[in-house]
């Protein structure tokens, strides 16, 4: 099994929150591996290359999965990234999986 984690913005890059529609179209399509995790609240900062500093507020979402379906979940990432607008979408995949069977 595998343990994902995908660090989530709850604004935009002009500061507009997203909506709760938005959130749960993500979580939505998580439950589809049997169901997620979250942690609201994280605080952070990103800087451009030119020096300037955004201060962020994000989700963090965990998802146990098989290591067959991480090309799923990974299309998950994708569909997220453009939904919530974001150039980058900060994402952990920790564990080990074998493949078996068909």
């Amino acid at each position: 099994m595998l343990m994902t984690l995908m660090v989530v913005p709850t604004r935009d890059h002009a500061q507009r929150p997203f909506s709760p529609q938005d959130f749960r179209a993500l979580e939505e399509r998580l439950r589809t591996f049997g169901g997620f995790q979250v942690i609201h609240g994280v605080y952070g900062e990103w800087a451009t290359p030119e020096g300037r500093v955004y201060p962020d507020e994000s989700r963090i979402y965990r998802t146990e999965l098989p290591v067959q379906r991480l090309p799923e979940w990974l299309a998950v990432v994708a569909w997220a990234r453009r939904h919530f607008r974001q150039e980058e979408m900060w994402v952990e995949i920790h564990g080990q999986g074998t493949v078996r069977g068909p």
